[in-house]
């Protein structure tokens, strides 16, 4: 009989990021190694992503996940008609050859991981998003406390930097799985040194930067700031909003950019995106919050400072724009070992 693997996710919102295409990679390389991989979940992005790879999809709508004070109360109050609606249509039968269930978010993990920890062989926590005040006032803490000491419970981190946080919430240690690179693109950032245009990447919050990144364009007035959002109100006439990036849209904006900029306040677990530019030879600065630190040196691979003194780099960058050269071409060495192939085999020895 055929192994299964689900991978279960009920986000607040949704949209194409890092932690997605994390999951749709997981999936393919679990489907390649002859296991049954399939999909519950309220989230559009993973549920058509699914269906276009041919993956087993179930659509389900539970709960908005509890993240606000407003959807926690909703989430407590339909508890027990979730979880008797989800047991009812995923029972035992569903799960009999089941070796390992991925829970994404806090939701399913509150709701259904002490039901799941019952009919899969391995059940696993992924610890992709950042860990906020929410989770530590979370009134299902000490339920999630109890439940991640079970034996076939792991609970899983892309970085050491979250390692801290996750043993707080949890109070057990986790297992860290750094993220890796996938496939190479075929065309590079061959230019020469120099600092015309600095992109952002990614969702354009303030725990992720926004204002250091606004502050940073009225600066540096001579600098174009490409930044993938749809819009900003008030921005300099030196920013560029260029909605969400994809396919072709994005391999322009890589080519385009000379620095990449990831000036997070809150702990970002890894910032996949560094991984992206190194990929294609743009130089990083990131904030010392997010979890790619631990894996580059910083002035050789990558360069990292704290969000208050971005300005000072990217000024020492102007006075010696050459530094840029070595920082990529450095990186580019160093992302070539950080693999798939490598990190998915840590998720395969999970589930042994």
């Amino acid at each position: 009989m055929i192994k299964t693997i689900t991978f279960i996710r009920f986000p607040f919102k949704s949209r194409m990021g890092g932690e997605e295409l994390h999951t749709i990679k997981l999936a393919e390389y679990f489907r390649s190694k002859g296991f049954k991989v399939r999909v519950i979940s309220s989230c559009p992005i993973l549920i058509n992503e699914f269906k276009n790879r041919k993956f087993e999809v179930y659509e389900f709508f539970p709960f908005k996940a509890p993240v606000t004070k407003v959807s926690m109360l909703n989430f407590i109050l339909k508890y027990p008609w979730n979880l008797f609606n989800f047991s009812r249509k995923f029972n035992a039968d569903f799960f009999k050859n089941e070796v390992g269930t991925f829970l994404l978010n806090i939701g399913e993990k509150i709701l259904f991981s002490k039901y799941l920890s019952k009919n899969s062989k391995k059940v696993i926590f992924m610890e992709h998003a950042t860990i906020g005040n929410f989770m530590y006032k979370n009134p299902f803490l000490r339920k999630l406390k109890k439940i991640a000491r079970l034996k076939n419970i792991a609970i899983v981190s892309v970085s050491k930097i979250m390692k801290i946080e996750l043993e707080k919430v949890y109070s057990v240690q986790p297992v860290i799985i750094p993220n890796a690179t996938y496939d190479f693109p075929k065309s590079f950032n061959e230019r020469s040194s120099e600092l015309r245009k600095i992109g952002y990447l990614g969702r354009f919050t303030k725990d992720k930067g926004s204002d250091v990144v606004l502050n940073l364009a009225k600066k540096f007035t001579d600098i174009k700031f490409l930044i993938s959002t749809e819009i900003i109100k008030n921005k300099s006439k030196n920013i560029k909003c260029l909605g969400y990036l994809k396919d072709e849209k994005l391999e322009t904006f890589w080519k385009e950019i000379d620095l990449l900029i990831l000036p997070s306040l809150k702990i970002d677990p890894f910032g996949l995106v560094v991984l992206e530019a190194m990929q294609r030879k743009v130089p990083v600065i990131i904030s010392d919050q997010v979890g790619a630190k631990d894996y580059f040196e910083n002035d050789k691979e990558i360069l990292i400072s704290s969000p208050s003194n971005f300005e000072s780099k990217i000024k020492k960058i102007q006075q010696n724009v050459s530094v840029l050269d070595k920082i990529k071409i450095n990186a580019f060495k160093k992302v070539h070992k950080m693999t798939s192939d490598k990190m998915h085999q840590q998720y395969l020895d999970l589930l042994k």
